[in-house]
């Protein structure tokens, strides 16, 4: 419990920062910006730390791992595609029974 408090605590600054340097951003947002963005907003919807890998490259983001559900597959692809700069979600991520 304190290690899910802590990621909230300590990601909750990063995603405020990285999101304010997005919105005022009139240069291509980076792939480096793209990626925190994206593992901070997975790591705020799976507190428990879902194991997703997030790579990007060109703004095309790639999510790896494993999920219980269709729906928290689902559910990470759709917050990816929200991030601003992201061309496309190529959603590698398994879905295995626990």
């Amino acid at each position: 419990m304190k290690t899910d408090r802590f990621l909230l605590l300590f990601l909750a600054p990063q995603m405020a920062l990285v999101s304010t340097a997005i919105a005022g951003q009139t240069q291509p947002v980076t792939d480096d910006a793209i990626h925190d963005y994206v593992a901070a907003k997975l790591a705020a919807a799976f507190p428990g730390g879902a194991g997703i890998v997030v790579d990007v490259k060109d703004g095309v983001v790639t999510l790896i791992g494993s999920l219980p559900t269709k729906k928290e597959t689902a559910q990470t692809e759709k917050l990816a595609k929200k991030v601003h700069g992201v061309k496309s979600v190529v959603n590698n991520i398994t879905v295995v029974k626990p």
